[in-house]
């Protein structure tokens, strides 16, 4: 479950207090500015890299979304923006 500063985030920025976004999944590999779905049972997996834009749609189409661990702890959230 997401943690409740980066579910505040996440309404505010994604539109949805759930962090459901697949640039915000467990199974997404970023690299050189390049998000691809790393799920195999996904039906993004073979796509090309997922685009921001359609981060919540492929989310709620994939149906296998599943919220990086990242997102569950406020203390990621203070750390990632530096707050003490």
């Amino acid at each position: 479950m997401i943690s409740p500063k980066w579910s505040k985030l996440a309404e505010s920025i994604l539109g949805n207090k759930e962090g459901k976004y697949c640039h915000w999944c467990k199974f997404i590999n970023c690299h050189d500015g390049i998000a691809e779905c790393s799920n195999p049972k996904s039906k993004f997996c073979d796509d090309d890299r997922i685009r921001t834009w359609d981060g919540l749609e492929c989310a709620s189409e994939c149906g296998l979304f599943k919220l990086d661990d990242w997102y569950i702890d406020d203390k990621n959230y203070e750390a990632t923006f530096n707050i003490k």
